[in-house]
């Protein structure tokens, strides 16, 4: 098992890609899992820059773009940096999968993870089941150039569409390019037993955030509080 950090647990540290790589180094961790936050360039130079210090550490390097959904506000710099970068962004929201898998290639990333939506999907109004056949055409599109590049797809489980619709989504995709990443703390925006969830994602699991929650009470009710630990 290899150690990392995920540079969003840093996002608010003012660390760009390289400043998180020398961190984890400096904490003597395996690698990091790159969200968007300290990216300011998806740029050739940039992007071998990174790729080049991670090596040069001994650190391996995940990377994660933000929603497949167009419109979705995590996937808002993601297309952004790529328009920066000279890709083409008015395409389809499978192309916008496969312009990160680029990216992802560039920076010697075996993976990209990606999401769906957010804690407020739900409560949105969306009809979910449509939600989820818009995401396996999306990821079956993807998934394909994913098979021909050599990396792999990674949907988090990320309080919008359940664990138990992530399988169903898993296997209408079909593809031996896509599975999950796996994030021990949002598990519990499932309402249902971690370990039983767990069970159900781990044998296509990717690659993990590893966390932890508590439940604590509010004046508006149960809500999740971050934590280092709770045992």
């Amino acid at each position: 098992m290899k150690l990392g950090v995920d540079s969003y647990t840093l996002r608010n540290s003012g660390l760009d890609p390289i400043g998180v790589l020398r961190l984890a180094h400096q904490l003597e961790l395996d690698g990091v899992l790159f969200e968007l936050s300290p990216f300011s360039s998806f740029r050739a130079p940039d992007l071998e820059q990174i790729r080049g210090t991670a090596a040069e550490l001994g650190l391996y390097l995940e990377f994660a773009m933000g929603s497949i959904f167009h419109g979705h506000l995590m996937a808002d710099k993601g297309r952004r940096l790529l328009a920066d970068a000279g890709y083409a962004t008015a395409g389809s929201e499978a192309e916008t999968v496969i312009q990160h898998l680029e990216v992802a290639r560039q920076l010697g990333s075996p993976i990209l993870r990606c999401v769906a939506g957010d804690l407020f999907t739900r409560d949105a109004g969306h009809d979910m089941a449509r939600l989820a056949e818009d995401a396996v055409a999306i990821l079956r599109e993807a998934c394909a150039a994913a098979e021909a590049m050599g990396l792999k797809i990674a949907m988090e489980n990320h309080a919008d569409f359940t664990v138990r619709e992530l399988a169903s989504i898993l296997a209408r995709v079909h593809s031996p390019a896509f599975g999950f990443t796996l994030d021990t703390g949002n598990l519990a925006f499932d309402l249902d037993e971690p370990l039983r969830l767990t069970q159900i994602m781990a044998p296509d699991a990717l690659t993990t955030h590893f966390k932890d929650y508590r439940v604590i009470r509010t004046p508006h009710g149960l809500a999740l509080e971050n934590c280092t630990r709770t045992w």
